[in-house]
């Protein structure tokens, strides 16, 4: 059986790491006001994911646009993979990027990461297989992006290259000590 959308009953109050991870079957979710918590890649994977919807009297979570979010909009959650954007733009409020936020997102080509971003989780952007264009805001004290590579402010840490840039080669440059997943 493919799950396709499921409605989580009013008695959860919590969503674990990894429950619904890699569920490529999955169009719709359907969160009610109960679920106070919800765990790292919960939803990472759901290649499909097109709509996301959160009960408008939940104290901790929203959804606007089929972007899942923290209620104080500091922490993106999910993004639905799915959905008719191709681009899209980080809000300035967003402090944290959760694990495996965008992972899978085949239809995303572009990624714009505003300053007020200090957290990227693991594999936040792994499979994305059409980016092709990540920028972040010059005054972000911690990433950088050039040449649609993803970076720590410090050129340590490659945290992402956009799989469809120009580029048929690329060479690390030698202040990298670690690629992040």
């Amino acid at each position: 059986i493919k799950l396709t959308q499921i409605t989580i009953p009013s008695s959860v109050i919590s969503i674990g790491d990894g429950a619904f991870y890699e569920c490529s079957s999955l169009v719709q979710i359907t969160i009610p006001s109960s679920v106070i918590s919800i765990g790292k890649n919960a939803f990472g994977g759901c290649s499909k994911l097109k709509t996301i919807f959160v009960d408008s009297n939940n104290p901790k979570y929203v959804s606007i646009d089929d972007v899942l979010f923290t209620k104080d909009f500091q922490t993106l959650i999910c993004y639905a993979c799915k959905t008719k954007n191709t681009q899209y733009t980080i809000p300035s409020s967003v402090t944290s990027i959760e694990d495996g936020a965008f992972s899978y997102c085949s239809s995303l080509t572009q990624i714009t990461i505003p300053s007020s971003v200090t957290s990227i989780g693991k594999n936040a952007f792994g499979g994305c297989s059409n980016l092709k264009t990540i920028f972040v805001d010059s005054n972000n004290p911690k990433y950088v992006s050039i040449d649609d590579v993803l970076f720590t402010k410090d050129f340590q840490t490659l945290i992402c290259y956009a799989c469809k840039t120009k580029n048929t080669q690329y060479t690390i440059p030698s202040s990298v000590t670690s690629i992040e997943d």
